[in-house]
């Protein structure tokens, strides 16, 4: 099982932050853990589009699901757990009731406040520094 304690989930979104950059912004305000997990397809006989799945093009989304992903969970949890539209606190609730994982307090709350950050658009680099001085504040 994976633990997760402030000191690896700072660990794993400053990993977040130097892979994607520090002047990345999530490019929606509606986090998915697992991106691209889905396409929507037009259908000409009945004139109506339909969303299909798509696991084997799923990859990492939002700084959380990046990050947890990079700490073990598989991609296909997100979706097997209907949890990948949660928020963060949802989520990580969700997989430590399933037993994927353990988390602390204190790394909840990063994850928490740093998911809070991205969803407003915030560049990564940001919101990682705003949620290990534990500001929640918006501006």
């Amino acid at each position: 099982m994976i633990h997760i304690d402030l000191e690896k989930a700072t660990w794993l979104l400053d990993q977040c932050v130097k892979q994607r950059g520090e002047d990345y912004v999530y490019p929606s305000d509606h986090c998915r853990y697992v991106d691209g997990n889905s396409r929507t397809v037009w259908i000409d006989e009945t004139q109506q589009c339909i969303t299909i799945k798509t696991p084997d093009e799923a990859k990492p989304g939002c700084m959380i699901g990046l990050a947890l992903i990079k700490a073990g969970v598989p991609m296909s949890t997100f979706l097997e757990l209907e949890i990948n539209d949660a928020d963060s606190h949802q989520a990580l609730d969700e997989l430590s009731r399933k037993g994927y994982l353990t988390i602390t307090s204190p790394a909840k709350d990063l994850f928490e406040i740093a998911q809070s950050h991205q969803d407003r658009q915030t560049p990564w680099g940001v919101a990682l520094e705003k949620a290990k001085a534990g500001d929640c504040d918006s501006e």
